[in-house]
Parts: C-alpha cells; structure tokens; sequence
C-alpha cells in the first residue's frame, strides 16, 4: 500500500481563488471543491489514482507529482492514521473531482518527525487534489476489481510510453538529426562508425542529460582554466558486472558501439535506462536520456 502526501495539475493561487469557503470534514480536516464531476463517490475499499500538490499553509511545497508527471500516483482509499488526515477526504471526493484540503500540521507531526516540518509555524498542510481514476470494489466477492486496476495500469504504461517516442521524434525533427536505432531501440547518428567492445574494460567520458538540457550525471570535472577535465570511468560488460556496479543497459551498449577517440551523442529511451521508476528523487519515469560520450581507449 503506497501512502502519498501530494499532488496536482492546476496552480495552488488559482485553485483557492475558484471557491471562497471550506467546509468541515472528519476531525480537524477542512476542504473545498474546486471542480465537481458528480460522480459516484470514493469508496472504502477503492484504488485512487491522483495528481496532487503539498505545501504548508505559508506556502513551502513539500512534494508533487509535477515532477513526476506521467506517472499515475496510485493510493488506497482506507483506514487513516489519524481523524481528520488526508484519507478522510476521499469520502466526500469522486472520479474527476479537484480540491483543496487542509490537514492539521500537529496531527501529522505526530506522524512525522521530519526536521523541515518541526520548524514550520503552519496550522495546516494544504493539499491540491485532482482525481484521475477511481476503481471501487463492489463488495469482498468482487472478483473484476484488481483486474481492472491493473488494466488501466498497463493502458497508462502504454500511453506514456507513446509520448515518449513521439518526445525522441520531435527532438530529432527540431535538432535537424539524422539517427537510427540499433534493434534494442538506441538511439545514434547514422554517420557513427560503429564497432564491437563487448567484453572490453573501456574507459569513457559522459554527460547524462535530459533531452532539454537538465544534466543528471557526468564524469566530466568543469574548470575555470579549462574546457573540462576527464575523469575516466571504467565499465565492463554487463554480464560480467554484478548488479549495482555500473550503469543502465543502454549506456553499456552505447559503449561497445564506439571506436577509440570517438566523440558523439546518443538517445537512450527510458525502456533500457530508469523506465517507469525514474530514478527515485529528481529524475521523472519515462526519461529518455541524451548520453554525449568520448571513448579514451579501445
């Protein structure tokens, strides 16, 4: 079961001009719809799945799922922590609705011990909430409920995955690139010439970045006096590495592809990097990567 703190699509500025007041829900709890759908309501047993926004009441966001876009956030609609929390409010939400909803600060500090939270004077947590999805189990015998969810999981999975090729697509078109894939789906230029390292401990320079810009990783040390000073590193073959000693598939294909002295760019699509995960703090799922290599020895 996936707890959440957050989430959402619309600004938080003009989510709270949309209503004037809160209602009073379970406990401390108060929230506000923005936007209802009218449709039926979150049940106990139910699978939600949200886009959202957490911030303290002055105004700090904590989490949201801006970052992590196209994921689905995906979270149970059971019993709460505490009365009042950010579950509670699922009863009085349903598919299609967003809100606002405010949560006692001291209640989740009980909760959480969190240093950032321990210093804020905030009364309250304020969450933004959009409801994408909902699936209700229609009592304990319902045999279609978790082939539903995950139905919609794998229908999400493909769609995402459709936006990112058409991403690689555009990127090539703007950038003017002429590229082919070899049969794995890596993205290289179709002038590189190409030859075989598999099994070879190589020694590489790379900047890993997303396709506008954003670098997440690189061994390549930046100095005033200088272009950039390489500090190689060394990879082998996958299979002759255990797990967590070198990098992603694609990486280590695009390495075995490449002559010594061999300058040049590479996309590697999600599927054979960080996929549907991302890498876990601020890189989103379905990244494909722009991976500029030189090859320092052969």
């Amino acid at each position: 079961m996936k707890k959440i703190l957050i989430s959402f699509l619309l600004p938080i500025t003009l989510l709270l001009g949309a209503c004037s007041e809160y209602k009073k829900g379970k406990g401390a709890l108060q929230y506000k719809i923005v936007h209802n759908q009218n449709s039926p309501a979150i049940g106990k047993l139910a699978v939600v799945f949200l886009s959202y926004t957490e911030a303290t009441e002055s105004g700090t966001v904590l989490s949201s799922t801006a970052t992590f876009d196209p994921r689905p956030i995906e979270v149970y609609a059971t019993r709460p922590q505490f009365e009042g929390d950010l579950q509670d409010a699922f009863q009085y939400l349903s598919e299609g609705d967003s809100a606002i909803v405010k949560v006692s600060m001291d209640s989740i500090k009980r909760f959480n011990h969190s240093v950032q939270l321990a210093k804020d004077t905030s009364k309250y947590m304020v969450y933004t909430l959009k409801i994408n999805r909902v699936f209700n189990q229609e009592g304990k015998n319902d045999t279609t409920f978790l082939p539903r969810v995950e139905a919609y999981k794998r229908a999400e999975l493909l769609r995402q995955q459709a936006i990112e090729d058409n991403k690689i697509k555009h990127f090539l078109a703007v950038k003017k690139l002429n590229y082919k894939t070899t049969a794995s789906g890596l993205w290289y230029p179709a002038d590189l010439k190409t030859t075989n390292n598999t099994g070879k401990a190589l020694y590489v320079s790379y900047v890993i970045s997303s396709l506008d810009g954003k670098v997440y990783e690189t061994n390549v040390l930046k100095t005033a006096q200088a272009g950039g000073i390489y500090r190689p590193y060394k990879i082998y073959q996958a299979r002759k590495m255990t797990p967590g000693q070198g990098h992603f598939a694609g990486f280590e294909e695009a390495i075995t592809l490449l002559q010594k002295g061999a300058k040049t760019k590479v996309i590697i699509p999600s599927k054979l990097a960080y996929g549907a995960r991302g890498d876990n703090t601020d890189m989103p799922p379905f990244t494909p990567l722009l991976c500029e290599f030189e090859l320092l020895n052969q």
